[in-house]
């Protein structure tokens, strides 16, 4: 399944439904917005849950980075970055 998220300078980021413009979920982060997109969640090898971004926010012409996979999946895992 896939979501849409949104990243800003201070690596906090924003999962939601892709059904939602990303532009109307920028107004909850009120930092600057560095990296918007597409993400789909599957298991690690190690058996945690991870997410891979990809694609781009049409309506804050935003692409997403390489990046953006490890801010999240540090977190959603408790680990340091």
């Amino acid at each position: 399944m896939e979501f849409k998220y949104i990243i800003d300078k201070n690596k906090n980021f924003i999962i939601f439904s892709k059904t939602i413009n990303h532009s109307d979920m920028k107004r909850i982060i009120p930092s600057e917005i560095v990296s918007a997109g597409f993400c789909s969640f599957h298991v690690s090898h190690e058996l945690l849950p991870a997410v891979h971004c990809f694609g781009e926010s049409i309506s804050l012409n935003i692409k997403s980075r390489q990046e953006d996979d490890l801010i999240i999946n540090n977190k959603i895992n408790n680990e340091e970055y």
